[in-house]
């Protein structure tokens, strides 16, 4: 079955064991329209030649690394916590989201999406960064604008990225 349309059926973000490399947790999240990319720079290339020679006798290709980037739509405090760290409490019922003090630790996740044409890309374990972009304004939206960047698993039986049908 060919791949027609990467139009986005929903996202969601994972839980990863630093135990097992497994994840669960999945929740979604609502990304704002037209705002998710998959970016994969070119690979850094390293070209070693015997002297004397004009073409390379060996070449190295480091790949570059996955980034899935996108807009939450929704600002609430636990979004909060997965784009930017920090901590979440909970006071009569009424959610609020700390920032983190000083340099925050790495945050990983895991991150999913579907295709309205049911494929699905997943990156089992990222490091995730985030900022606020907030119009206080009659027009304005709160977004939060989050990248996942795949890294390795640690688990040779745990793919870092897959792609394909569900």
């Amino acid at each position: 079955m060919s791949v027609i349309q990467l139009m986005v059926k929903k996202i969601e973000i994972g839980t990863v064991s630093a135990v097992d490399g497994t994840v669960s947790d999945w929740e979604e999240v609502k990304a704002y329209n037209d705002t998710v990319t998959l970016d994969e720079p070119d690979p850094t290339v390293t070209e070693h030649y015997a002297a004397g020679q004009s073409s390379p006798r060996l070449t190295i290709s480091i790949p570059g690394v996955e980034t899935l980037g996108f807009q939450i739509m929704d600002s609430d405090p636990d979004n909060c916590e997965i784009a930017l760290g920090g901590t979440v409490t909970t006071v009569n019922n009424k959610k609020t989201w700390n920032k983190p003090k000083g340099f925050g630790s790495e945050r990983i996740r895991a991150v999913r999406v579907t295709t309205v044409d049911d494929y699905q890309y997943v990156q089992n374990k990222a490091s995730v960064t985030g900022k606020k972009m907030l119009t206080f304004a009659n027009t304005g939206i709160g977004l939060l604008d989050v990248k996942f960047r795949a890294l390795d698993t640690g688990f040779p039986a745990i793919p870092d990225v897959t792609w394909g049908q569900i």
